[in-house]
């Protein structure tokens, strides 16, 4: 797993779990949290990176393209409610 420079913020498959914890805590810091590659298995895919996060029940993704700051935001709305 590799990892992009976005604005000025290393987005890794090591920082992702630390927002994606951040987000989901402010539900239940009791819930399991799953990362899945997207895309994985297509050789042909072009584009940034991105992954499928779950938990509680509920999936939303992230990509490399967006800023740290709008992958939190968006953890947080989809994840953390």
């Amino acid at each position: 797993m590799g990892s992009d420079e976005i604005r000025g913020w290393a987005f890794t498959t090591r920082t992702l779990p630390t927002w994606q914890r951040e987000a989901v805590d402010r539900r239940d810091p009791a819930l399991d949290i799953r990362i899945d590659p997207l895309g994985q298995n297509d050789p042909y895919r072009l584009g940034p990176e991105a992954w499928t996060v779950t938990a509680g029940g509920r999936t939303t993704y992230v990509s490399s393209s967006m800023t740290w700051r709008e992958a939190l935001d968006k953890l947080i709305a989809d994840l953390g409610r």
